[in-house]
């Protein structure tokens, strides 16, 4: 079992498939090394095969093999198929069961589908099933079984366009365009499709989709408050997708992944100095050496900005520079910053030790009546579904008030910047008795 130790069978199958792809484009002795290191990687995935069980490990071997027409190409495809797994008729290949979207019927007549939820190996799962895709078209074409297995893929969509991370995106776009290629769709797609919202009755959306913008990104609804009911006539296939979020403010309701892979905490601490505003931020974290890993794999930390406050980009990549040579966090490897966020990007994150980084944000906006808190999520990159958000408290920002970040004379109301206030009093109890005079009462 020593090739199970490194990930061999794997990265060989990778490896197989990737140099038997590109030997067409190679020529003289390239191609004459290429072509051996593929036979010896060919070899070697033949040799140890029948002991491979892992779902993600044996698609790889068997996509290798059938690239390399290997005479031990059909062994593995029938061992694929007999770890397959079934969702309301649709198959996939992964580690665990995922769920792809729950029914919940509304007063007993309509099934409506709930949010997909984040799964412990959603991103293994797709590109083991994309590879598994690929291997079938190789060897059945299109048939009812194919087409099951790429109804599944497009059921795990996270994103428009994409699905879990990068890495998985891309074969699944390689295997559905095989599969779309194979099924001749772009003959065959002829579809009248209109949208209607019960939140606005009189707007109706109607649109094509025809073999001439079948990748076409053909309609957005912004803001859809209640129901959509969307019908599609014709034939041909396309994907509806309805992406959600929402806003939260206590730990309850924030997202929360099948497992804990991180301990995160987030803490900020407020400065004012003579003539600018700072928020020093700490951030430490920690891998929880989930399914046996001492580290996390590439991690992605991502920290809410405060509305007025910023991190400029020179700044963040000083940050990193310092940080990795003063040995705080030597992991870093790189920071950017956009209007809204920041970005920590890791090598690994190690679970024998909670290491802690700093950085200030600058006030470059005077802003007031903050929210109590923000968010910050921490990620494995090529498996988001390895996650964790905490709550950030930001007490400190939301105690300031206007008068506090202003500053000027343009705050005509408050007491350290203008008399107004503190003078009123008096001025009330001057004028009272001459207008009650004047009056009578």
């Amino acid at each position: 079992d020593i090739y199970r130790d490194n990930g061999s069978m794997a990265l060989t199958g990778l490896v197989v498939s990737v140099l038997e792809r590109s030997l067409r484009h190679l020529q003289g002795r390239a191609r004459g090394a290429a072509t051996q290191a593929a036979l010896d990687g060919k070899m070697f995935l033949e040799l140890y095969l029948g002991y491979e069980r892992d779902p993600y490990v044996l698609a790889l071997v068997a996509y290798a093999l059938k690239v390399a027409e290997s005479t031990k190409s059909a062994v593995a495809v029938k061992m694929l198929r007999s770890i397959e797994r079934n969702s309301n008729g649709m198959k996939y290949w992964s580690r665990e069961k995922i769920i792809t979207h729950e029914k919940k019927m509304e007063n007993n007549q309509r099934a409506m589908f709930k949010p997909r939820e984040p799964q412990n190996w959603d991103a293994h799962a797709v590109e083991a099933t994309s590879y598994a895709l690929l291997v079938f078209l190789m060897v059945e074409g299109i048939t009812p079984y194919t087409e099951s297995i790429m109804s599944w893929l497009n059921a795990v969509r996270d994103w428009n366009s994409a699905f879990i991370s990068t890495a998985d995106t891309v074969i699944a776009m390689e295997a559905l365009t095989d599969y779309a290629r194979q099924a001749r769709l772009r003959d065959v797609t002829e579809m009248e499709v209109s949208l209607a919202m019960t939140s606005s009755l009189e707007d109706q959306f109607k649109f094509h989709i025809r073999n001439d913008s079948l990748s076409r990104f053909h309609y957005d609804l912004d803001r859809v408050f209640g129901h959509i009911n969307l019908i599609a006539k014709g034939s041909g296939q396309a994907v509806a997708q309805l992406e959600m979020s929402w806003g939260v403010d206590v730990t309850w309701g924030i997202k929360k992944p099948q497992k804990s892979y991180f301990d995160l905490k987030v803490k900020e601490k407020y400065h004012q100095f003579r003539n600018k505003s700072v928020i020093t931020t700490t951030a430490c974290t920690r891998w929880l050496a989930v399914e046996n890993a001492s580290t996390s794999h590439t991690t992605l930390l991502e920290v809410e900005l405060p509305t007025g406050y910023n991190l400029f980009q020179p700044i963040a990549d000083k940050y990193v520079l310092d940080i990795r040579e003063n040995g705080t966090f030597p992991q870093l490897r790189n920071g950017w910053t956009t209007d809204t966020h920041v970005f920590w990007q890791f090598e690994y994150i190690p679970s024998n030790i909670t290491q802690c980084f700093s950085y200030d944000l600058q006030r470059w906006f005077p802003t007031a009546n903050h929210t109590r808190v923000r968010s910050a999520t921490i990620m494995e990159i090529f498996a988001p579904e390895h996650f964790q958000t905490v709550m950030v408290n930001s007490s400190t920002l939301t105690d300031l008030d206007i008068c506090e970040v202003c500053g000027s004379y343009q705050c005509p109301y408050c007491p350290g910047y203008s008399s107004a206030v503190v003078n009123f009093p008096l001025i009330y109890f001057v004028w009272l008795p001459i207008l009650l005079r004047f009056f009578g009462t």
